[in-house]
């Protein structure tokens, strides 16, 4: 009987003879594995599986259950049954990845296939599989406790996982070590540094109390032999200068705790007054950019006879040319008819005549170098740039001028702010990203690298207030970079994680200031001697860093 017949009718029994025909290739199969021909064995499970999971069949089995749904399903069982038979020859035959896959079909069928489940976890344990081979042994020494085999299976799989766990500690711990030391030697540094800074502080602060005591001292009338005395040997140094001071210090006009109380009060004092001058300045923005919110003009309704909205604007904007200064500053129309005033000019007055905001797209007006490149086609910096592209003196010049005057709307020159933000963000984001440095000539080939530049969070702006021109930025991120190109061993990934990077204080030797949060592998190298290789590269790297952001500083110089 041809499959075709097998597999199609609504009688039922070409899904009774499809299951036999598939029993039989299946009995087949069993008689080829106790003789130990494997190969055998698995073509003809592998027929009967191929029967079941036909499209024909899947339809003849479907219609049949469908008719008859009450008839016991003896096609899911037979072949999950040929699924493990099949991950049995594998096991026998050492082919463990096939196992595992027959005995994972045979387990999609039946999950509580014991047998199946067994051969999967030996299987498992064969290739390294070591958590996935303990899940399937303990489920089945749980569920047959006289299966010795899974228990014996089962302790060599626990050995396997603590070896494994101890190798990774090592190995971890290993590359990790050069950079413990390495923070560790860095905090002792930065507590020397700081000793060093503190003590430096407190000698300053003696010196600068010895000098005021000799100043108090000056400042009264008449001989002072005792204290002129031991001024002199105390300037003279060594032993009897030093104990000459000491009984200086012991005579001082004011002690050493009343001088930096009055110290601290002083520098309090000025803290407050320049807190006061910055609020001072910040209501000074207030109140002008009140007035220019006030100064509005009163003009006569127009468009009434319905000329529409257009008109009405046009019209508006001519009469922007007529204005006279009230007595208390603010600014009204030559046409000042208030009382005639409607709701809808009123807005359009307000819209026209408020302050406009600029952004980074639109920075400063024009110079003439920029309005010729325009007018001929020529691209934007190229009319003040040499032979090299860099801009000439006049140009420079002539854009730092127009930075510090700020936008036309706010001519006077008192606060201006552009967020810069966003292309601020894209500028670190590509110089960083772009980082790529050689190991060496004993390393040809290896390189150290950016891989991506992530969680970039910060701001940028331009500031211009009264004339002066500040650019703030602080940016953080995490850089995660990798060395490659080089040997195998040599291949390892790791990630810098910056906390801050802003401005440096003025006269810093670099441009920045960067907080570096943690610095951490998340691909340790093969052995000990590549990762002090790492270690040593992670240096240049942090270097290059500054390099770029000072580069960034450049460019946002120009903004």
């Amino acid at each position: 009987m041809a499959d075709s017949d097998d597999e199609n009718g609504d009688d039922g029994a070409p899904v009774k003879n499809l299951v036999a025909r598939c029993t039989e290739l299946k009995a087949v199969g069993n008689e080829h594995f106790k003789a130990g021909r494997c190969d055998e064995a698995v073509l003809e499970y592998q027929k009967a599986v191929d029967k079941l999971t036909s499209a024909p069949a899947k339809k003849a089995l479907a219609e049949f259950f469908k008719a008859s749904p009450d008839s016991p399903d003896t096609a899911t069982p037979l072949l999950a049954s040929l699924h493990g038979n099949m991950a049995a020859c594998h096991v026998k035959a050492s082919q463990w990845e096939s196992a595992i896959r027959a005995a994972s079909e045979a387990l999609k069928l039946e999950p509580d296939n014991l047998k199946a489940r067994f051969r999967r976890g030996v299987a498992c344990s064969h290739v390294g599989q070591h958590a996935e081979a303990k899940a399937d042994l303990t489920a089945v020494a749980r569920a047959d406790p006289t299966n010795r085999e899974a228990r014996r299976l089962l302790e060599g799989v626990n050995t396997a996982l603590k070896q494994q766990r101890s190798s990774e500690r090592a190995m971890f711990g290993k590359a990790f070590e050069g950079i413990r030391k390495e923070e560790e030697s860095k905090a002792a540094a930065e507590a020397a540094a700081e000793a060093e800074r503190k003590a430096a502080a407190e000698a300053a602060e003696l010196r600068a109390w010895r000098e005021e005591c000799n100043a108090l001292r000056d400042r009264v009338a008449g001989p002072k032999p005792t204290t002129d005395r031991l001024r002199l040997q105390a300037r003279e140094g060594g032993a009897a200068g030093e104990a000459a001071q000491k009984e200086l210090d012991r005579l001082a006009p004011i002690s050493l705790k009343d001088f930096r109380e009055a110290r601290r009060k002083a520098l309090a004092k000025a803290a407050a007054e320049e807190q006061a001058a910055r609020e001072e300045e910040l209501a000074a923005r207030q109140r002008a950019e009140a007035q220019s919110r006030g100064a509005r003009s009163d003009v006569t309704s127009l468009g009434a006879d319905g000329d529409g909205d257009a008109d009405m604007e046009a019209l508006l904007r001519g009469l922007n040319k007529g204005y006279k200064t009230r007595a208390d500053g603010s600014k009204t129309s030559y046409f000042d008819r208030s009382d005639l005033l409607d709701e809808k000019t009123k807005a359009l007055l307000a819209a026209q005549k408020a302050p406009k905001r600029i952004d980074a797209a639109s920075s400063t007006p024009p110079t003439a170098a920029t309005t010729t490149a325009a007018a001929t086609g020529a691209p934007a910096g190229a009319a003040g740039a040499g032979a090299s592209g860099a801009p000439s003196g006049a140009a420079s010049s002539a854009a730092s001028s127009a930075a510090a005057r700020g936008s036309a709307w706010n001519a006077a020159g008192t606060y201006e702010e552009r967020d810069v933000s966003p292309w601020a963000t894209a500028e670190v984001t590509a110089r960083l990203g772009a980082i790529r440095l050689p190991l060496g000539a004993d390393l040809a080939g290896a390189e150290i690298r950016a891989r991506a530049v992530t969680e970039v969070e910060g701001h940028a702006s331009v500031v211009t207030s009264r004339g002066k021109v500040r650019r703030p930025f602080e940016f953080k991120l995490d850089l995660a970079w990798e060395i490659a190109g080089g040997e195998p061993d040599d291949a390892c990934e790791g990630v810098i994680s910056y906390g801050e990077i802003s401005p440096a204080p003025t006269g810093a030797a670099e441009p920045v200031t960067v907080e570096i949060l943690s610095e951490r592998l998340t691909k340790a190298p093969a052995n000990a001697a590549a990762g002090e290789r790492a270690k040593a590269a992670l240096g240049p790297l942090r270097a290059k860093v500054l390099a770029e952001m000072a580069g960034f500083v450049a460019a946002l110089a120009m903004k």
